[in-house]
């Protein structure tokens, strides 16, 4: 005798049809107050679609409808938040073209106001190690033929500029904090290490393509670890929580 499964569908008669496109649902979603956590604001508290869906409080950074939902990244900007003592000391160093000197490649303020991205879009080597355990290595030759020889050129790949090799867009801070391992080949798992290295090239090992470092800007300001902590605590107010 063979097994067998039945599967009964009880359908009701006359009962309307409740398949929503995925439209509709994103439309729920959109206006639902108990996703949120905490719950009590929904998409649609800062986003009204009568306003081209912009802020009803026509403010650049929306303070939203829960207390304290806030995050700092814009919030500084226009006024809703303030920095405590470590991330002011962050800031500082951010800024310092003595010290971090961050902010002449990853500008924080802006001519008109508006809320800063974090990157000039420039191109830069900033003199990031082989990733010995990178698995790009590991791919079949049709899709890396180079194989543990390969080196990413970068920009050059593009432009093919001899002095471009090894050279890579300045990415954005915004939610650095949260975003690692961190380079182009994600040699750095940390923000500590990232930063020291930045600050005084202290890696073990010599960059994959050396002739186009840019020694200028990098690994002469030396910051101490109180210093390195400050910068972190003031990058991770940039995080969108």
């Amino acid at each position: 005798m063979r097994a067998g499964v039945l599967l009964v569908v009880v359908v009701g008669c006359g009962a309307p049809d409740r398949t929503l496109s995925k439209e509709q649902l994103g439309e729920l979603i959109f206006h639902d107050p108990d996703l949120s956590e905490p719950r009590g604001q929904a998409c649609a508290d800062c986003h009204d679609r009568k306003l081209a869906f912009s802020d009803p409080e026509d403010d650049r950074t929306s303070m939203g409808v829960v207390r304290g939902r806030m995050g700092v990244r814009n919030a500084l900007l226009s006024g809703h938040a303030t920095l405590d003592e470590q991330e002011a000391r962050g800031l500082a160093t951010f800024e310092d073209p003595a010290r971090g000197n961050c902010a002449s490649c990853h500008p924080n303020r802006t001519h008109d106001g508006t809320p800063p991205l974090f990157t000039d879009f420039s191109y830069a080597n900033i003199g990031v190690p082989r990733f010995a355990d990178n698995p790009f290595y590991e791919l079949p030759s049709v899709l890396n033929p180079a194989g543990a020889d390969f080196i990413d050129r970068g920009l050059a790949t593009t432009t093919g500029d001899p002095a471009h090799v090894g050279m890579f867009r300045v990415p954005t801070l915004r939610n650095v904090a949260v975003t690692g391992p961190f380079t182009h080949n994600g040699y750095f798992r940390q923000l500590d290490e990232l930063i020291a290295h930045k600050s005084a090239f202290a890696t073990k090992f010599p960059p994959e393509v050396p002739e186009t470092v840019d020694r200028e800007h990098f690994g002469t300001s030396r910051l101490t670890k109180q210093e390195i902590a400050d910068l972190i605590a003031f990058l991770q107010t940039l995080t969108d929580t």
